[in-house]
């Protein structure tokens, strides 16, 4: 899992200029992706928030972790915006 830290814009901003909002992305959704999109989760934690690439199947479960109540949101970008995190 890798985590996005736009230097121009909010990690928010930056999801919803260049992405796709997923409302309750499922288990089906993770065979959309190909590998000209990434599945990013923008995670509201205390204070701050996070934006993670869910490079994997297993990143995707972890980050819909029934368990973990912090409120995210998916979007689905394209990986030519998202090449400058790698």
């Amino acid at each position: 899992m890798r985590y996005i830290n736009p230097k121009n814009c909010t990690k928010e901003e930056f999801c919803f200029k260049n992405g796709v909002q997923i409302v309750r992305p499922s288990s089906s959704d993770y065979k959309l992706w190909d590998e000209d999109l990434e599945l990013v989760c923008l995670v509201q934690n205390h204070g701050f928030s996070a934006a993670c690439i869910c490079e994997t199947y297993d990143d995707f479960l972890a980050m819909k972790d029934p368990n973990d109540i912090r409120p995210k949101s998916f979007f689905l970008i394209s990986e030519e915006d998202l090449r400058n995190f790698k």
